[in-house]
């Protein structure tokens, strides 16, 4: 299984990906857009755009002389991003199925692209960051959002600690494929090496609130790539899970509220 193959979701996994995975991305969502410093004329391009945090978010800043798609390998994605009505002061988002390593797009079509936590998931990032290059304009910007290591985020080390002895092998793949770009160094060389200018990371922590903390898990459990997994331990087992888990993060608990820190780094590169 490859490492994209990982972090795909199949059917009603699209709509708990929606719901409790854009609460991990919101503060993220903010840093990528804010760094891109897009402008109304821009053609802007999501790519790995899942249900469209970001090409939503795009798409409030553009004109009408401007363009946002979003670009999602996963069919049952894109199927939820074009369920979800748009904001009337926003442009319409076009939503494309495509693979980043080849997308169907012409050469310099976007001003701006950008990437959240999807670049570490492409088989070869390094031919999907060329990719990107192709398609940006003589001046444009990447902007890419990957996680950090995974010592700095604590919620994925209590995954791992909890589920990897009920659901097994799974949770360590699919987390090792989402932590596979948290070497800042070795993320800038690939930017290096794909020919981009002025490449900028900035690693930060940000913390995440979740909500309360029994109805995170359980909706985020549903969305994970081995849902089907978790789906099929027994009752009991899945209590006991989701009782550990709940105490595992007691501590970042406020007020009946989840609040955890979550590590990635943003990286901003020009053409």
């Amino acid at each position: 299984m490859t490492k994209q193959e990982r972090w795909q979701v199949e059917g009603n996994s699209a709509e708990f990906y929606e719901r409790y995975v854009s609460l991990l991305m919101e503060p993220w969502v903010q840093g990528l857009v804010e760094l891109a410093e897009i402008q109304p004329d821009d053609r802007v391009l999501d790519v790995g755009c899942g249900p469209g945090f970001v090409a939503r978010c795009a798409a409030e800043l553009v004109s009408k002389t401007g363009r946002v798609v979003g670009l999602d390998l996963n069919e049952s994605m894109l199927i939820k991003a074009r369920e979800t009505p748009r904001l009337e002061s926003a442009v319409t988002v076009e939503w494309r199925q495509g693979d980043a390593q080849s997308m169907p797009f012409d050469d310099s079509s976007f001003d701006v692209v950008l990437v959240l936590q999807a670049l570490q998931f492409c088989p070869e990032p390094a031919v999907a960051l060329r990719e990107m290059r192709r398609v940006l304009a003589p001046g444009g910007s990447l902007v890419v959002c990957a996680w950090g290591p995974l010592e700095d985020n604590s919620y994925p080390v209590a995954q791992l600690n909890i589920m990897e002895p009920y659901v097994g092998a799974a949770v360590r793949t699919s987390l090792a494929a989402a932590h596979s770009l948290g070497n800042a160094e070795e993320l800038r060389n690939l930017f290096n090496c794909a020919n981009f200018s002025h490449v900028e990371i900035r690693s930060e922590i940000r913390e995440t609130p979740v909500g309360p903390a029994e109805e995170f898990f359980q909706g985020h459990f549903a969305a994970l790539p081995y849902a089907n997994a978790i789906a099929a331990l027994s009752d009991d087992t899945l209590k006991t899970m989701l009782s550990e888990s709940i105490l595992e993060l007691d501590d970042y608990v406020v007020e009946g509220i989840l609040e955890f820190p979550t590590g990635a780094h943003l990286v901003a590169a020009s053409v």
